[in-house]
């Protein structure tokens, strides 16, 4: 009796410690768990489900003209947000007939969102300068997209803009480099291309099987749509940071059971490219001139020789990523968009003039520009259009 007793004070004992460091942590610390556990302190009334996309034939994906869908934390800082696909396939209003573009913005996920709709950079713009401002950035996407979409875009409306403000992210060179790398299925946007490192250290472009891709993915939704959490699941995940921690470890760990390649043989998805890049060159700067930014160098060239056939005005914008930020990461790349006499503005030194801390305009936890870095970078893109 006296076993049982001590037994019982000694898990009531730890569960009232559990429960006061989950309080604590609560209220102190819940940014530190949400950090990896993204849907700690998540309201379980909205799941983040981001669906509005289809297959596309040349870019493999694009934004899916005329969907809606509310956006809960994407990223997780963020409010929740509606997103949607106009008639031409950008997260912008509706354009009527006989539409005349000023600005076209091209560019991935910071130019194509990431915030509200009026809290971001092109409608801030817009709204500044009083000009038409056509804002068609799609995320996970380089150049070699982007262009493409812009041709698709100018096509529909019968002509080119005065001005095309190219917003240039650190992994654009990857992405141009396995074009196209992804698809959609069930207007959920799907990476179907991951790289090998080969015999020689140069890592191997590899396409998954397109039949394969999509019974799997279908499985997995399917699986999602079916599976309900529980209620005690769904509190625990909102409010215990010691169930998110746990989960956490749980889940690397079969992920570590699963792994049975060595390091130089392990399967890298193309962003795992850009992490090895950015980690082994960040002192050398943009490895524009290897073979992994010919695709990007190819493109940059081409929009260039458009802009001139067809009397617009090209910028390239290069905004600066938060983990290679103060190291002029772009060197390589401004010394070759200057020998090629294409107009290029770098954003870190329009911060640096003004003495704006990049993590500032950042969101915490997401690599971004939060509501006020998108504000500050209207206010830059107003500044080099004057120039």
């Amino acid at each position: 009796m006296k076993l049982l007793k001590s037994i019982t004070i000694i898990i009531l004992v730890f569960m009232l410690s559990v429960v006061a460091i989950d309080v604590f942590i609560y209220f102190f610390f819940s940014d530190h768990v949400r950090r990896f556990s993204p849907k700690y302190k998540m309201s379980n009334d909205c799941e983040p489900v981001n669906e509005l996309y289809m297959p596309h034939s040349e870019r493999g994906f694009d934004i899916k003209p005329g969907i809606r869908d509310v956006l809960c934390y994407e990223p997780w800082e963020a409010p929740i947000y509606t997103a949607w696909g106009n008639s031409l396939g950008c997260f912008d209003t509706e354009k009527e007939k006989g539409y005349q573009p000023d600005i076209y913005l091209a560019g991935d996920s910071n130019t194509w969102g990431y915030a509200p709709f009026e809290d971001k950079f092109g409608t801030i713009l817009e709204n500044k300068t009083g000009r038409n401002v056509l804002k068609c950035g799609v995320t996970h996407t380089g150049q070699r997209h982007q262009f493409s979409k812009f041709l698709d875009v100018s096509e529909r409306l019968g002509q080119f803009p005065e001005v095309v403000v190219v917003n240039y992210v650190s992994n654009d060179m990857e992405s141009d480099y396995v074009y196209p790398h992804s698809t959609a299925i069930n207007n959920q946007l799907i990476e179907d291309t991951y790289l090998k490192r080969g015999e020689d250290g140069f890592f191997e472009i590899v396409r998954l099987d397109e039949d394969a891709l999509i019974s799997t993915t279908k499985a997995k939704q399917e699986r999602k749509k079916t599976s309900n959490n529980p209620y005690y699941y769904l509190f625990l995940r909102r409010y215990s940071a010691s169930s998110n921690i746990l989960n956490v470890v749980i889940k690397h760990f079969r992920e570590y059971k699963k792994g049975s390649v060595q390091d130089d043989e392990r399967l890298h998805h193309f962003y795992g490219l850009a992490d090895i890049l950015v980690d082994s060159d960040m002192q050398k700067g943009l490895p524009i001139q290897s073979v992994y930014g010919e695709e990007n160098q190819k493109i940059l060239l081409e929009w260039k020789k458009h802009s001139q056939e067809n009397n617009y005005r090209l910028i390239i914008s290069l905004i600066p990523y938060i983990k290679i930020s103060n190291v002029n990461y772009y060197r390589n790349l401004e010394y070759f968009l200057s020998q090629n006499g294409i107009e290029h503005y770098n954003f870190e030194d329009y911060l640096a003039k003004r003495n704006i801390d990049l993590a500032d305009i950042m969101w915490r936890y997401d690599a971004h520009l939060n509501i006020k870095g998108n504000a500050v970078y209207a206010d830059y893109l107003e500044v080099i259009l004057h120039k």
